[in-house]
């Protein structure tokens, strides 16, 4: 009689990958990777992205780890919970292939988490995601270790996103990265976006997530560049940027200072200006395409909702019209207007 071992080594290959394909990859691991060579052969095949997030691992852990260091050659991408960093990634050797990794802070309760210790393998990656929750005792720590790694010369990283973290940038610790196409970041404020695009010569892609100025985020309050001592950026770009989608979300912004840094984004094809507060300026379809649209010649995608005082001025003027240019008629960009109280808002119907 044929053990259970045996009888599933009659199996055909096609079989085992219609039943794999019901399962993720970390069940595929835990259930074939010990039962032949060939069944260890096929696993291959499966487990190139494994997902802990979703995974209790407190009780088999022991078992999970060591299978994840049997495979550590043909792991390519890792998703895990923060609290098992130090288990998972207790050295940098351990998956020499790896070129992606996702962190995921699973208990905003737990307030160890440090990811200092992993920086140096982070740069070595191809992709990098953090999605943590703002704590000042974490970030205080965290804060220039960011810069010093990811924002070098000798970093890696193509894509680096920073989920629900305000992030510090200092100049004085950055050297220029051309590695770095595709970033997602919380910013203090504007001047970090001039440090940033300089920094960072072939950058494609920028999304800040929130610039957080004038406020506070967590229990930091928002560094005043008068008083600290830091450098602070020039007005104007360095270089000329390579910068084809930029995303700037939730802030509150001097539309002087914006519209400056717009009009140097030449070759910009993608634009999102989603939820941005201009306290001090009414915005409107003339505003907007002699301000700085008209120098963004590329510029095949504009999405945007903005919020203006209407009390800035006596009369309320009369925003549909200023929308009815050439200029926005022949690209298709309907916009519509709503109002409450003295606030009005300016959005685009998304293309």
């Amino acid at each position: 009689m044929l053990s259970v071992t045996n009888k599933f080594e009659v199996l055909p290959n096609e079989l085992f990958i219609v039943v794999c394909s019901y399962m993720l990859p970390h069940e595929i691991l835990y259930a074939f990777s010990t039962l032949s060579y060939r069944y260890n052969q096929l696993v291959r095949l499966f487990i190139e992205q494994i997902d802990l997030t979703n995974v209790l691992l407190s009780a088999p852990s022991s078992i999970y780890f060591a299978l994840l260091l049997d495979y550590r050659f043909d792991i390519r991408s890792l998703k895990l919970n923060s609290s098992y960093l130090n288990t998972i990634l207790a050295s940098g050797l351990m998956y020499p292939n790896m070129k992606c990794i996702c962190v995921i802070e699973d208990d905003p309760s737990y307030s160890d988490v440090n990811i200092v210790p992993y920086m140096e393998i982070f740069s070595r990656l191809n992709s990098l995601t953090l999605k943590l929750q703002t704590r000042a005792k974490v970030y205080q720590s965290n804060d220039l270790k960011i810069c010093e790694h990811f924002f070098r010369e000798e970093c890696m990283l193509e894509t680096l996103i920073i989920k629900n973290t305000l992030t510090w940038i200092d100049a004085r610790i950055m050297t220029p990265c051309e590695h770095l196409k595709y970033l997602t970041i919380t910013l203090p404020d504007m001047l970090d976006i001039y440090i940033l695009l300089n920094k960072l010569p072939l950058i494609e892609f920028l999304c800040v997530d929130k610039l957080v100025a004038n406020g506070l985020l967590g229990n930091r309050k928002i560094i005043n560049y008068e008083t600290q001592q830091r450098e602070l950026p020039p007005i104007k770009l360095i270089y000329e940027t390579c910068l084809q989608e930029f995303k700037l979300h939730e802030a509150t912004v001097n539309y002087e200072e914006l519209k400056a840094l717009l009009k140097q984004l030449k070759v910009l094809k993608r634009l999102s200006l989603i939820n941005i507060d201009c306290i001090y300026h009414l915005i409107d379809g003339e505003e907007l395409e002699q301000g700085f649209l008209t120098e963004l010649k590329q510029l095949n995608k504009f999405n945007f909702r903005f919020e203006s005082r209407a009390r800035l001025l006596p009369v309320a003027p009369d925003y549909a019209a200023t929308f009815q240019s050439p200029y926005w008629t022949e690209r298709g960009w309907n916009v519509q207007c709503s109002s409450l109280g003295w606030r009005i808002w300016l959005a685009t119907l998304e293309t």
